[in-house]
């Protein structure tokens, strides 16, 4: 058998050890299944005529998930490792992701469902980049004087952007821009208190966002005053039409 063929056995094992074996390393496996392009056609007694073909007769793979793994392993691994920026991610999450235009990315969170992902897969000709721009055009800058204005503008979120919601989840989604080019993404949910009189109340997490990081605050008194101590420290305001 020649040294090609022994490799690609070899290589094969491998894989169909780490598959057989419910791996959950779906990075080390997109990264297996990306490198045997290189050597699949070595494989002795086999023609297969693409690594789809090969991955569903070897792997039993079908075409679909080995695109989601090789997808995700290209925009968010680094070598065999999941890139630390997207470790608070699921599987489930970033394989609708990877295809995602830069823009559209950035607008994602670790707390984003699924369905929230697809939605913003689907938006119109126009990149959320541009839909922004045209939103940021039509506003105009409002800076804070005090402590309690910032405050008072963290609670009074229902006021901002209504960009997203699920019904079935209770969940709504408000943005406000900031003068800094950073935003703030206020997630709302319902709570019914069936201990008490079922009436509902309203859990909010905020999540201050921008290009280069993601800082998380829940609400409450310890986490307004966090984020007004960043909206203080270089006097940023926010925009309102």
């Amino acid at each position: 058998m020649e040294e090609k063929e022994k490799i690609a056995l070899s290589n094969l094992q491998k894989i169909s050890n780490l598959i057989h074996k419910g791996c959950t390393d779906y990075i080390f496996l997109g990264l297996l299944l990306k490198e045997s392009e290189y050597w699949f056609r070595d494989l002795p007694g086999r023609n297969y005529k693409d690594i789809y073909d090969f991955a569903k007769n070897e792997l039993n793979l079908c075409r679909t998930n080995v695109k989601y793994y090789i997808g995700v392993q290209k925009r968010f691994g680094q070598g065999m490792q999941l890139k630390n920026e997207y470790k608070d991610y699921l599987f489930s999450q970033l394989r609708e992701m990877y295809n995602l235009k830069d823009e559209q990315l950035k607008l994602c969170n670790p707390q984003m469902s699924v369905a929230s992902i697809k939605a913003l897969k689907k938006t119109g000709k126009k990149t959320d980049k541009e839909k922004l721009d045209d939103y940021v055009g039509k506003q105009k800058e409002v800076y804070f004087k005090n402590d309690t204005e910032r405050a008072s503008f963290l609670a009074d979120y229902k006021n901002w952007q209504l960009f997203h919601s699920i019904p079935e989840l209770t969940l709504k989604f408000y943005k406000a821009m900031l003068t800094n080019g950073c935003w703030i993404v206020a997630t709302e949910s319902e709570v019914v208190q069936t201990w008490k009189d079922n009436s509902i109340v309203y859990n909010v997490k905020y999540t201050l966002m921008s290009n280069s990081d993601i800082c998380r605050y829940s609400y409450g008194s310890s986490s307004i005053t966090s984020i007004c101590d960043y909206l203080r420290a270089d006097q940023v305001g926010y925009l309102r039409i």
